[in-house]
């Protein structure tokens, strides 16, 4: 997209993947990639998305605490979160 940045992305998803090391970094389609990541007992999992310039992350249910370290990871690369069942884009 025109005037966004390009993120660090590989060191974005390393950063991902140190803080969640049972989650999996695999193919999702003929071109994509995603990490996936489930608890033991597959009541909560969460998937990652991303391109050059964003990720998306989806929890399911959503897991506050996992949410806060996702959310203080991206921080850290100068990503605010943007909530799109508000409409509402955080500040950092």
């Amino acid at each position: 997209m025109e005037g966004l940045p390009d993120l660090p992305i590989d060191d974005f998803l390393s950063a991902l993947l140190s803080a969640f090391p049972e989650a999996v970094r695999e193919p999702n389609g003929p071109e994509d990639e995603w990490i996936h990541w489930m608890s033991a007992d597959e009541m909560s999992s969460f998937e990652v998305a991303w391109t050059s310039q964003y990720v998306w992350i989806t929890l399911r249910p959503l897991d506050h605490e996992r949410a806060n370290q996702m959310i203080d990871i991206a921080n850290s690369f100068g990503c605010a979160l943007y909530d799109p069942q508000t409409n509402e884009r955080f500040g950092l």
